[in-house]
């Protein structure tokens, strides 16, 4: 499938990337119906990466080259075996950028 990839400050290119080929036990898969550009996005494109991660993120496994576009909404296409409050067909509204609150990671340097 096609997608538009962040590679570097003012460096975005449409890529082939591979589908999602599975959903794992806590996971959701939402087919996007929306998707805003935000002066995140715009920072990121002009002189970034400051919020993509430098290096492999520890929490998330994100890295560059990284699809932006954080502000989106859509329907639910199918869930893992332990997602129990939201079912497929439901519409929903994404927030990816959300942490553990149990721990502290860095956003910008390769794991130890």
């Amino acid at each position: 499938m096609k997608a538009v990839r962040f590679h570097k400050a003012r460096d975005v290119r449409i890529d082939d990337v591979p589908p999602p080929d599975k959903v794992g036990a806590h996971q959701v898969l939402v087919r996007t119906s929306l998707c805003g550009i935000c002066g995140t996005d715009l920072h990121e494109y002009l002189d970034g990466p400051h919020w993509t991660p430098k290096g492999r993120n520890p929490f998330s496994g994100a890295e560059l080259p990284q699809i932006l576009g954080h502000e989106f909404a859509g329907e639910v296409v199918e869930v893992g075996t332990e997602v129990t409050t939201i079912r497929p067909g439901d519409r929903v509204s994404i927030q990816p950028q959300v942490g553990p609150s149990t721990c502290d990671f860095s956003w910008n340097e390769d794991p130890v």
